[in-house]
């Protein structure tokens, strides 16, 4: 029975609730059941019971002090799902490691002149027991080196392997990524040779595995102390109606009757009600986004998102307006929505918002308004947020406009400068505060929804961030051409209205997966010596190409957002590494089979206007910059063959650049490239004479 009901929920899971219309319609019922709660928690009254002439035995609040039990047991799960499960050290399995790091060691040094592949299937059939030995770290340059060295300087590197592995249990890493991360931190502190660094990086990698065994006691005894430290949820009081000890008369009978304290037709309406309001806000929010944002609801995230931020802001609001009408988080909705989703959703959301409040406020309409034109004046601040010091200058504009506005109102009104000042205050500083708080949650949506904010591009710019100083230390070269192409792409993505900060950082990134090996990239090598001389051309194809999946694993490890990943993944689509491809049709005999597949990149193709402006930028640059001789008129003419070439072969077919928006990049890379490159040798990128050489030969083929 149980493999039953399993069975109908896969299926159930499979084509049903993976369906994107589905998961839409989940998040709109979702938003109008947690909007219809808050309302019914804010807005109606407790139920009770009661009868004329009977003493009240207690204060009746609206509403009151309750212990929100299902919220304390939400934090108390919470706190428990966060303590994370506990390991001990267990000091025998790093010993065995130990014995096993000196066993291998000993056996390549006595292993005379046996191939590589003998010591591995060697070393696998004495190595059964205990830790796991992963031979496939185990390099045959590694071997042959440990074969060949003299003893005295292995014992040397021996004691240093030693030592680094037990630094690395010491620091109490609890996994064979981190170990080895830490290993190669370690190895580096050692003033060693290349193939010295090498071994002992092989032979550490081999034999290394975590001695963190987990401990169920500990874990429960840390979980324990997590649940008895949650403080319990209260709701705050509000109104007094009725005191305790007074007689319930008919006035007052009826008083809560009219208030839905009591059961009752009235009670049933206003739940009714509750109900209906709820459902027309949401309704109408979402024909909003069908209608003028369409590209927003289509996407269940940003979908989430919206419904999201309106369900927190409301939320926050309904609580706060018991203190004061005028502590509406309305700019703070606007300003979220607007740096994260666009302007145009903003104001839905604003005013979505506002509507909820309206119920709570009764007719108190000056608070609606004032939050209105704040939270107006926020989006359209916002709509040019550029760093998070700007939100100084939002908080100032919403907050100076609602004062503003409040002083106008009271001041024809004739009311007495004294009866209002307390309101504008705080109508001010709230909505200074608000939007603080709003800057200060952006990372929070940002990391859940996958959404990058031109502030979050902002921080990744920042020259001192790892990555780039990575790059600008250990591939000097490639940082400087990403700096280079970032100013292409930037002026490029501007003048056909793509987001030009987006297409600057993902330049500054696009290349970081050379990282891995920078020395086979020609912009890094500091002498004539072409370490691709040494090696087949598809093997150095392979390892130029590499560099795109290699950067995409740098770009996931460091947490860069997905948008950046997605640039690097697609900056050379699915082009060919020209230069090895042609030069393998000039070496290899004329009946060898060479496939124009084997030297491609992965891919994907662009899918974004910014990913195809990335790769042109990447292409032309690089071209311009090896250019002997530049004029403008030459290099207009290789910008045209570059980007006609891109559009023959296909690579931009998938991203929504138009032809006329072509047209406008190579104008608009003709112009800035004039007299910014030097010289650069050409041989990654795609050239014209490669094609000739190859159709001379006879030997071009798509295959």
């Amino acid at each position: 029975m149980v493999d039953f009901f399993r069975s109908i929920y896969r299926l159930y899971n499979k084509y049903f609730l993976r369906k994107p219309r589905v998961k839409k319609g989940l998040v709109l019922l979702a938003s109008f059941l947690l909007i219809w709660l808050i309302s019914y928690v804010f807005i109606m009254p407790p139920r009770l019971e009661v009868q004329i002439g009977q003493m009240s035995t207690n204060t009746i609040i609206a509403p009151f002090d309750v212990l929100d039990e299902v919220a304390t047991e939400k934090a108390v799960q919470n706190a428990i799902a966060a303590v994370p499960d506990a390991y001990v050290r267990n000091t025998n399995h790093e010993d065995k490691v130990i014995d096993n790091l000196i066993g291998i060691v000993n056996y390549i040094k006595h292993s005379d002149e046996a191939y590589p592949l003998e010591v591995r299937e060697e070393l696998s059939r004495q190595f059964t027991e205990g830790p796991v030995v992963n031979l496939m770290f185990l390099s045959n340059n590694s071997i042959r080196y440990g074969q060949e060295v003299e003893e005295e300087e292995l014992n040397y590197l021996l004691g240093i392997a030693i030592d680094v592995v037990n630094k690395v249990y010491d620091d109490g890493i609890g996994t064979i990524e981190r170990g080895h991360q830490l290993i190669l931190s370690e190895i580096d502190t050692y003033a060693l040779e290349y193939t010295e660094a090498k071994f002992i990086q092989d032979i550490l990698y081999t034999v290394y595995s975590p001695s963190y065994v987990y401990s169920s006691d500990l874990t429960t005894e840390l979980r324990e102390n997590a649940r008895n430290s949650v403080r319990p949820v209260i709701i705050q009081k509000g109104e007094i109606l009725v005191y305790e000890g007074q007689v319930i008369n008919e006035q007052i009978l009826q008083m809560l009757r009219t208030s839905g304290f009591l059961t009752s037709p009235r009670r049933q309406t206003m739940i009714l009600g509750l109900l209906v309001f709820s459902f027309v806000v949401v309704l109408v929010s979402s024909v909003l986004l069908i209608t003028f944002s369409g590209d927003i609801f289509d996407k269940v995230g940003q979908l989430t998102l919206f419904f999201l931020v309106l369900v927190l802001g409301y939320l926050t609001s309904s609580f706060l307006v018991q203190f004061s009408p005028y502590l509406i988080a309305g700019v703070a909705v606007a300003t979220i929505l607007a740096v994260l989703l666009d302007w145009k959703v903003a104001i839905f959301g604003l005013i979505a918002h506002n509507i909820l409040i309206f119920p709570i406020l009764g007719d108190n309409i000056l608070p609606l308004l004032s939050s209105v034109i704040g939270g107006l004046v926020a989006v359209a601040v916002s709509n040019h947020m550029s760093q998070r010091s700007d939100m100084i200058r939002i908080a100032l504009s919403a907050s100076v406009t609602k004062a503003l506005f409040l002083l106008s109102w009271f001041m024809l009104n004739g009311s007495i400068l004294r009866s209002f000042i307390n309101d504008i205050a705080i109508a001010f500083l709230a909505g200074i505060i608000f939007v603080v708080i709003a800057i200060g949650s952006l990372p929070f949506f940002e990391n859940t929804f996958g959404i990058i904010s031109s502030v979050k591009l902002l921080e990744l710019s920042n020259p001192n961030r790892v990555l780039l100083r990575r790059l600008q230390k250990e591939a000097p070269g490639t940082y400087n051409h990403s700096m280079q192409v970032a100013n292409l792409a930037e002026i490029a993505a501007d003048a056909v209205g793509a987001n030009s900060l987006l297409a600057r950082v993902g330049s500054y990134y696009h290349d970081v997966g050379k990282l891995k090996r920078p020395q086979f990239f020609v912009e890094n090598q500091i002498t004539d010596e072409n370490l691709h001389e040494k090696y087949s051309p598809s093997l150095s194809a392979l390892i130029i190409s590499s560099h795109v999946k290699d950067g995409v694993e740098i770009a996931k490890e460091n947490k860069l957002p997905d948008q950046i990943v997605d640039l690097i993944k697609q900056h050379h689509g699915e082009g060919v590494v020209s230069y090895f491809y042609h030069k393998a049709l000039e070496e290899e005999p004329s009946d060898s089979e060479i496939k124009k597949i084997d030297f491609q990149y992965e891919g994907p193709k662009p899918q974004t206007k910014e990913a195809g402006i990335i790769m042109l930028a990447d292409a032309i640059e690089a071209a311009v910059r090896s250019m002997q001789r530049r004029s403008p008129a030459k290099v207009e003419e290789l910008v045209h063959r570059l980007v006609k070439s891109k559009l023959n072969d296909g690579e931009l077919d998938e991203c929504d650049l138009t032809l006329k928006e072509i047209d406008i990049l190579i104008n608009a890379f003709v112009k800035a490239l004039s007299g910014v490159y030097h010289n650069r040798i050409a041989y990654p990128e795609k050239s014209i004479a490669d094609l000739e050489r190859s159709r001379r030969l006879g030997r071009y083929t798509d295959e």
